[in-house]
């Protein structure tokens, strides 16, 4: 399959906005979803944003299996096959000494930050707000203006440090496996 929405050498992110705008455009105002209003989705504007989102989550699950490993050290009879990062944490919280899990507290929080981090970059849609511009010459087009994490802002830069984060989560866990 390729074409616009199929498997193509550089595929990328389409939001559901965009979808619902072409279907709209496709089958005519006749639906009762009123989208007409709204300005158009910025799916080429949010495109960097969606490739960031993706490596916090290809990091964030470096870190969790991260986390298997150290409980496995741990408790090697538990079941932690299906379990998340946050279980895993607090199942390692669990399972080290008093004096230990005090050592690796800093570690600990960390990790438990990033995955903070990650699940908000996964559940969370990216929204490009736009303001409209008039040209003097009539006419106008939608400018973006502010981007959207959930309902926060959010940019660029912002999922930099979030991946950061993960990698620094990465290297704590590593860490923790390793003493």
């Amino acid at each position: 399959m390729s074409g616009k929405y199929g498997f193509e050498r550089n595929p990328a992110v389409v939001s559901w906005r965009t979808l619902l705008q072409e279907q709209i455009e496709r089958e005519g105002a006749s639906r009762t979803y009123d989208y007409m209003d709204q300005p158009p989705a910025q799916d080429h504007v949010a495109a960097e944003m969606h490739r960031l989102r993706g490596l916090v989550m290809a990091q964030g699950t470096e870190t969790e299996s991260v986390l298997r490993e150290i409980v496995k050290c741990l408790e090697s009879n538990l079941n932690i096959e299906k379990s998340t990062a946050r279980r895993l944490t607090k199942d390692i919280r669990r399972l080290l000494s008093g004096d230990d899990e005090a050592f690796w507290e800093y570690e600990l929080c960390l990790i438990e930050e990033a995955i903070d981090r990650r699940n908000h970059a996964v559940h969370s849609e990216v929204v490009i707000g736009s303001s409209w511009e008039d040209y003097t010459t009539g006419g106008g087009e939608w400018v973006p203006v502010i981007g959207l994490l959930g309902k926060e802002q959010y940019d660029e830069v912002d999922l930099q440090k979030d991946f950061t984060l993960q990698w620094h989560a990465t290297q704590a866990a590593v860490a923790i496996l390793l003493t």
